[in-house]
């Protein structure tokens, strides 16, 4: 159904989709004001402070009707739509309201008193807010996810393992078992003794580890040093320079491994946290204490089944510390305001999961 409400108090509609076709066919969808904007149409905003989607700020110098300054993503995309489809905005402060506690239900009773067209900050779109007001298509995607205690030691422990990883072990075996070929077929170029004698492999593989654990001291008339072949000595210099390489990294790690202390307790997933026992706090408002309820995810209803509501985002944090020899908690929050709070205030102290 499209319907034009634009620049008028009553919505008209225009035409609908039946049986595959439209009942107005010869209505025109797209009118001039579509194609040249909407001719200089303000448009009233509600808003809420939600960083980083959407900033509020007080500018002193400006008069007092004019002292609120709003910035963030939104605020941007929206006034980029502006200068191109030509309306002007008017952005508001969602309204206080003593039925609505949540600062997203007070800019959904906005746009349902039509006290203002258009909603931001950050809206999540639920079955309840379909049937009230009407979405623009998702912009961005955002989940819960969950902020704990973690460690300075953490991020080095996995730089160290991971040369350690089964993948990377079987690239390193197979790189040096493929270049055996190549180097024994250069010095002797003659494959017809190894098909006739497959026994010839372990002679060859007796000639590459004789080459590169006695570089200097191997002599023999097997040694590369006796070699004649230019492709041979190549082949065998970068063979050499490669061995260094792995050998060097990996002695790098294990040298790492026993200067560094005890390795932390690693925290990835919410399946974890169940394991590990921790408990799930929250703030009060917000609505992340009411959007696990209508999940049926057993791990997610096992981790509200006993959550704990705080009144605001740094005493949650404070609270986390202060009990960490108690009881291990984590805090469950948007993803996008956790990443900009922990990126700009406690990048130094808290690392989330």
């Amino acid at each position: 159904m499209y319907i034009d409400g634009l620049g008028s108090s009553v919505q008209i509609i225009l035409t609908t989709w039946k049986l595959n076709r439209f009942t107005r066919p010869e209505v025109n969808l797209y009118p001039v004001k579509l194609v040249n904007g909407f001719w200089g149409h303000r448009f009233i905003v509600s808003a809420i402070e939600k960083p980083p989607l959407v900033f509020r700020s007080i500018d002193k110098i400006l008069t007092q009707e004019q002292s609120i300054l709003w910035d963030g993503i939104e605020i941007r995309l929206i006034q980029l739509l502006a200068g191109i489809l030509n309306f002007t905005l008017e952005i508001h402060d969602a309204t206080l309201s003593k039925s609505r506690d949540e600062s997203d239900d007070r800019i959904i009773g906005d746009l349902v008193t039509s006290k203002a067209e258009l909603g931001i900050s950050g809206l999540y779109m639920t079955n309840a807010r379909y049937s009230m007001v009407d979405f623009s298509p998702v912009i961005m995607q955002d989940c819960g996810t969950f902020m704990s205690l973690g460690s300075f030691a953490l991020s080095k422990y996995r730089a160290i393992f991971g040369p350690f990883h089964w993948s990377i072990w079987v690239m390193v075996v197979i790189t040096y078992m493929a270049a055996i070929f190549p180097i024994a077929f250069t010095n002797n170029r003659n494959v017809k003794t190894l098909c006739k004698s497959p026994k010839q492999l372990e002679s060859m593989c007796c000639y590459m580890f004789g080459t590169y654990t006695n570089l200097f001291t191997f002599k023999d008339v097997k040694s590369w040093t006796n070699t004649k072949m230019g492709s041979t000595r190549l082949f065998i210099g970068t063979y050499w320079i490669f061995t260094i390489i792995i050998t060097t990294a990996y002695t790098s790690s294990i040298i790492a491994f026993i200067t560094l202390p005890a390795q932390p307790v690693i925290v990835d997933s919410s399946y974890q946290l169940v394991d590990q026992r921790y408990r799930v706090m929250t703030l009060d408002k917000g609505g992340w204490q009411y959007y696990l309820n209508i999940t049926n995810d057993t791990m997610s209803k096992r981790l509200i089944s006993n959550i704990k509501l705080m009144n605001n985002l740094e005493d949650a944090i404070d609270y986390i510390v202060r009990t960490r020899f108690i009881l291990d908690y984590a805090f469950l929050g948007s993803k996008i305001s956790l990443t900009y709070l922990y990126q700009n205030n406690y990048i130094q102290k808290f690392v989330p999961i």
